[in-house]
Order: structure tokens, then sequence, then C-alpha cells
């Protein structure tokens, strides 16, 4: 080893180390022995072979009293009177230092682990204080989360009902497609309009003189002129079943010979005045109630 590399250190800083101390001296002339940085917790490992090699160095470090035998300010005066107050020396040489390095990287590695352990176990307790008094808070913003969400569940279960409900209805105007609805009223007004119209249209095609024509049979006749009627009418029509006994009436209203239109039988005078017809179309008595057609 070159000189250029030796260093001259106070000769308090060797006996520092001489005294297993722990001090800035010590650990700098630690530091330049083995070309390292040596902490506080690495000295432990690597005083006592700097300690051995110091030894070697400067052999006069072994005569005289140890560290510890007198007072340390006794102790280090008298050294420094006898060897001077100041020590040069070089690094070790690597061969001596390569297994020390070994061991000081493996300190060094366990020490960072541990200031990162350290570190994070402050940063959790930072954490922890900061959020222990909202605790309380959380566990009830909890309650009300799991009320919210049984709340959430029931308005789809409702959600998921309705939407069955309506696929069902769907399916059940599905067959319904196309057709139109029919009001009942609607078919009841259309079916009496179509009945009115039929009644004035046969009325209209019946001659005037037929209405009130022919005097009317005596009260005991009137069977006989019915079955007379029937014989020489022959079977009814057949449109609406009503018999008729020659008459043409397009819904088979037959009429027998010398009748007004619905079989009334005539006025008894054959001059008198035609019978005004009922109210409506003529069926039932005058001042009868009627249903809208005279019914």
């Amino acid at each position: 080893m070159s000189d250029d590399s030796r260093k001259i250190f106070p000769m308090e800083s060797a006996l520092e180390v001489l005294a297993n101390s722990k001090s800035e001296g010590a650990l700098s002339f630690m530091s330049h022995a083995v070309q390292r940085t040596v902490c506080e917790e690495c000295s432990v490992a690597v005083a006592p072979m700097v300690k051995g090699w110091l030894y070697t160095l400067h052999p006069e470090f072994l005569r005289g009293d140890k560290a510890g035998a007198k007072p340390y300010p006794v102790w280090v005066n008298e050294l420094k009177t006898r060897l001077g107050d100041n020590v040069s020396v070089p690094p070790m040489e690597e061969s001596a230092i390569a297994g020390l390095n070994d061991m000081l990287d493996t300190m060094q590695a366990l020490k960072d682990l541990a200031e990162a352990k350290t570190a994070e176990a402050e940063e959790a307790v930072a954490k922890y204080d900061a959020v222990a008094p909202f605790e309380g808070k959380a566990a009830k913003l909890e309650t009300e989360v799991a009320k919210l969400k049984e709340q959430v569940s029931q308005l789809e279960a409702k959600n998921k009902a309705a939407k069955d409900e309506l696929a069902k209805a769907k399916a059940d105007l599905a067959d319904f497609e196309g057709k139109v609805a029919v009001d009942e009223n609607d078919v009841v007004n259309s079916v009496k309009g179509m009945v009115e119209k039929a009644v004035k249209a046969a009325l209209a095609s019946m001659p005037l003189g037929a209405v009130g024509a022919g005097a009317a049979p005596a009260a005991g006749a009137a069977p006989a002129a019915a079955g007379a009627a029937a014989a020489a009418g022959g079977a009814p029509a057949e449109e609406f079943g009503f018999g008729s006994s020659g008459g043409d009436s397009e819904f088979g209203f037959g009429m027998p010979s010398g009748g007004d239109a619905f079989g009334a039988p005539a006025a008894p005078a054959a001059d008198a005045a035609p019978a005004a017809p009922a109210e409506d179309f003529g069926f039932g008595a005058s001042g009868a109630s009627s249903d809208g057609f005279g019914f």
C-alpha cells in the first residue's frame, strides 16, 4: 500500500478505538482502516479487527496499561506523552478485510431493512392516530351502507318482478296484434241501425193502401182467417223464420191478406181513414213504453 493512502489521526482517535468507544473520532479511524463507512452498529464487529491490525502496525500500543486500568483521561495522557499527539496509519490490506466486507454488507442490509420496517411502523402509527377519531363514524357508515344495500336488493327484486309482469303482458297482447277492439255499445247501436234501415225499407216498399185497408173480421173469425192464411201462404220464409201468408217482406214478416204491415187487423170500416202508425216504427200501442224501435 502506498504512503499516499496513509492518513494522520489525533492520538485520541486511535486510543478511542482501543477503548471500544463509538465516538466520531473512533468511527472515522475505523472507516479509514476498512475503506468504507462504519456506523455505530457496525463498529461492534469492526473494532476487534482494527485493534488487532493497529497492534501489529504499532506494537508500542501493546506496552503499558490497558484501557480501563486507570481513569480514561489519565490513561490517554500517559500514552500521548509516550507515543505522541498524532498517529499515521494506512488502510488495511484488501485481503484482510475481504471477509469483513461480506459481514458488513450483511449487517448493512439488515440495518436498512430494520430502518425500513421502522419507517413503515411509524407511518402506520401515524395513520392510525389520524384515523382513530373516525372509527366510530366509519362503523356508523358501514351500518348505513348495509341498510342501503338491503334497500337496493329489494328495489332490484321489485324491478325484476315488474319486468316479468311486463313480459307476460306483452306475451298476452301478442295474440291481439292486428285485431281491433270492439265496443259492445257500438255493436248494439250498429245492429239497431241496421234494423231501423231494414224496417224503413220494408215500409217504403209496401203499397200505400195496404195499411188500414179492409174490414176487421169478427172476433170469433180471427183464428179461422189465420188458419186460412196459413193454408194459402205455404211454408214460412227462411230469412228470420217469421212465416208469411203471401207477404213479400225481405225479413219474412208475413202479412195475412187484409192485414197491416205487421199482421194487425184492419180498421172496422172500409171508408174510415187509415190508422196512423205507432210511434217510431209501429211496434206496440201508442203511449206504451218504447226502447227506440217501438218495442
